[in-house]
């Protein structure tokens, strides 16, 4: 009696194998070039966040100044100080007040702002988008010392007036590893108190 059941062949079975083999192989491809590519285009837009944030840091630093009921007040995780602002209240730039902070647990660093009449209202802080994905980040504080004739970078900032300076060092997730940051930003009216005493920054 014959067995007329289709079947299919050994040789039916590995060819159809190759082939799926091949086209998954083909889809993986794929997948994984638009991974590194989307990895790629997304490291160049934090390192572009990350320069768009320093040329804030650096202009709202260089409009900085001495102000009663605003002084500069500096810690490794952040700083406070007197600068200008532009106020949206007001619709035009004014006296206000500048802080940058980083936030450990969220891995963030992040700036706010609030001109005159909010801080001395009480009011809250204006935030503007924060640097994500911050290892970490540390703040220093450039002094001179007039009795010992030295300079020394601090990790905290409760002297009166400004310091010369500010250095921001962080380290973030790179496409391959772990990359550090570091940049000084010069304050002038820090400068210019020690210009008085007859000294500059170095």
């Amino acid at each position: 009696m014959k067995n007329n059941k289709a079947a299919f062949t050994l040789i039916e079975i590995l060819v159809v194998t190759a082939i799926l083999s091949i086209i998954s192989l083909a889809i993986f491809s794929t997948f994984s070039n638009g991974l590194k590519i989307y990895n790629r285009i997304t490291k160049q837009s934090g390192q572009e966040d990350l320069v768009i944030f320093c040329d804030r840091l650096s202009l709202d630093l260089r409009n900085s100044f001495n102000f009663s009921g605003m002084e500069f007040g500096g810690r490794e995780d952040g700083f406070e100080f007197a600068t200008l602002v532009n106020s949206l209240k007001l619709n035009k730039k004014t006296v206000g007040k500048a802080g940058y902070e980083y936030r450990a647990q969220e891995k963030t660093l992040s700036r706010t702002q609030s001109d005159f009449s909010d801080v001395y209202k009480g009011s809250g802080s204006k935030a503007s988008a924060p640097l994500k994905d911050i290892k970490s980040a540390k703040f220093f504080y450039y002094s001179y010392d007039t009795q010992t004739k030295e300079y020394s970078w601090l990790p905290e900032w409760t002297k009166e007036g400004l310091p010369l300076a500010v250095r921001l060092e962080l380290e973030f997730d790179g496409q391959n590893e772990q990359e550090k940051f570091s940049r000084t930003f010069p304050i002038n009216a820090g400068n210019q108190i020690n210009e008085d005493e007859g000294e500059t920054i170095q």
